[in-house]
């Protein structure tokens, strides 16, 4: 009796790891068609209505519900080139790169932060496509796979 609870909770376990993988890969395919839909948001806010960054960036992450939002909210209220997101899902290398954009939007004179806008738009465009595989193909192999291994190790223990 007690192997078999043992061997259940070991699934659990495993199902729990294999769906904490999978909604990973799931917020940053969300995080990266944010960023995407923000910056052609910014494009435009600042090459018609000549609307400054921080105001773009409270009004576009105004409930600030995602870890995305509430990073990008921190970032508006104290605009710095240090500035690093608390985001768990971005590899380092993302947030540094995130951070960089920001800070030379709001730093840069108005021509350079249109072409860097337009780099970027293009830059989230091909990590959003790239999330959005990882996500449908690595997510939900992790997860099936975990899984399987759950049920696997709970036969052999029962």
């Amino acid at each position: 009796m007690i192997s078999l609870v043992a061997g259940g909770l070991i699934a659990v376990a495993f199902t729990l790891v294999g769906m904490s993988i999978n909604r990973r890969y799931k917020l940053r395919k969300e995080a990266f068609q944010t960023l995407y839909d923000f910056s052609v948001k910014l494009k435009g806010d600042i090459s018609y209505l000549k609307t400054n960054l921080p105001t773009v960036i409270k009004n576009y992450f105004d409930d600030g519900k995602s870890p995305l939002g509430q990073a990008m909210l921190k970032y508006a209220e104290s605009p710095s080139e240090n500035f690093v997101p608390d985001i768990s899902f971005f590899k380092d290398k993302e947030k540094k790169e995130v951070t960089k954009y920001l800070y030379a939007i709001g730093s840069l004179p108005y021509s350079e932060s249109l072409n860097m806008t337009d780099r970027m738009i293009e830059n989230y465009k091909q990590l959003k496509e790239k999330s959005e595989i990882e996500a449908k193909k690595l997510g939900s192999m992790y997860f099936k796979l975990l899984v399987l291994l759950g049920f696997a190790i709970m036969l052999i223990v029962s």
